[in-house]
């Protein structure tokens, strides 16, 4: 006998489906990479402009933070020269009720000579008996700074003898410390003070010359302290290099 059946007929959906499966099976592979190159860049990128963010933004902090500290140091510094300023003043009036006010008259000489170009580290100035400086008389730079004394004067000029010449020493005090020390010059503007190691001195302090009206003579540098030694040495140098100075007072007496 002949067996009959139906004959099996492809849809034509699913001849489409395969189709369309074989299209995306063919071009996807390409199709990943053209993508994966054009997005690798770009993410990379936005991971760079990530860090740089992150990165600026903690140099930002930390600038801010420098800077609040600056302006902390630069208040603090104002109110010791209010502080200052206002100490000064009071002493002013104080030095008047007491009819012991500012220092008389002074002269404006001019350097001829400095001390690096004396054997005896003087220097020369352009005014003498004639403008009324006797010996013994003190010589300042600007209005706060003493340098040293009138040691021989002429009719038209005049010695001076720094604080600092070598051997040469002076009775002063630490401010600060109101502690009375003798200054020893070294010469080229320094000095040295040797004091017992119990007192505290640090570098920056300044060193002024005894008297109702003083004046800065050196401002310490160095502190040199031995644990084996009962003393301590301070090393001290004039504010100004005399050698860039080109006047000088000198008071009249």
């Amino acid at each position: 006998m002949r067996k009959y059946g139906r004959s099996r007929q492809v849809r034509p959906a699913t001849v489409i489906l395969a189709a369309v499966l074989l299209l995306v099976t063919i071009f996807f592979r390409p199709l990943s990479r053209g993508v994966k190159t054009i997005a690798t860049p770009l993410w990379q990128t936005r991971q760079a402009a990530n860090e740089f963010t992150n990165r600026l933004l903690q140099s930002k902090k930390s600038l801010a933070a420098e800077l609040a500290s600056v302006e902390a140091e630069l208040t603090e510094s104002r109110l010791k020269i209010i502080e200052l300023s206002t100490i000064e003043e009071e002493n002013k009036e104080l030095r008047k009720l007491l009819g012991r006010g500012e220092p008389g008259e002074v002269v404006l000489a001019g350097i001829l000579t400095h001390p690096q170009q004396s054997l005896y580290n003087t220097f020369q100035i352009d005014a003498g008996t004639g403008e009324g400086i006797v010996v013994g008389a003190r010589v300042f730079v600007g209005t706060s700074m003493l340098v040293g004394t009138i040691t021989d004067v002429t009719a038209r000029g005049a010695t001076v003898t720094p604080f600092a010449s070598p051997g040469n020493q002076t009775s002063a005090y630490v401010e600060g410390s109101n502690v009375s020390v003798t200054i020893t010059g070294r010469g080229g503007g320094d000095f040295e003070v040797e004091l017992p190691r119990d007192i505290p001195f640090d570098p920056g302090m300044a060193i002024v010359s005894q008297g109702i009206h003083s004046y800065i003579i050196a401002i310490i540098e160095h502190v040199i302290s031995d644990p084996r030694d009962p003393f301590q040495k301070l090393l001290a140098r004039m504010p100004v290099n005399l050698r860039t100075v080109k006047w000088v007072t000198v008071e009249k007496k």
